[in-house]
């Protein structure tokens, strides 16, 4: 087994750095190629906060060397107007807002709709029935 992940892994752990004395939960994970993280997701019920938490980010990933890609990064309010948002950036890009997200092969929408979730697991399932 490489010694990659493990070492990445001691690279990134102080990642939740970012999230200190922000009001708020952060949340990461780390999969596939360990050069790279694949997602990470920060969270809060104020949009001054998850700001907060992209700025300390950006320091973040200037100090280790990181890139986070904005063109893959979305936003998502739960149970929210869409029109009335307010907007945020990582290093003077705005991010835009998602509708939806995928978590886990879980998908989540703004309306935490159950039924979207159980639509898009049943996609492959009814595929394979049907091949059958």
């Amino acid at each position: 087994m490489s010694p990659l992940p493990l070492l990445f892994a001691i690279y990134l752990n102080d990642i939740d750095s970012i999230a200190e004395w922000v009001k708020g939960v952060w949340y990461s994970r780390f999969f596939g190629d360990p050069h790279a993280v694949d997602d990470l997701c920060l969270m809060s019920n104020d949009p001054n906060h998850v700001q907060t938490m992209l700025n300390k980010l950006r320091a973040y990933a200037r100090r280790n060397s990181l890139t986070v890609n904005t063109q893959k990064s979305e936003l998502m309010c739960f149970n929210s107007c869409t029109s009335n948002l307010p907007p945020l950036f990582y290093d003077g890009a705005q991010l835009p807002y998602a509708d939806s997200f995928k978590n886990l092969g879980m998908v989540c929408d703004r309306q935490i709709n159950l039924n979207t979730a159980a639509d898009a697991a049943l996609r492959p399932f009814t595929a394979g029935t049907f091949c059958i």
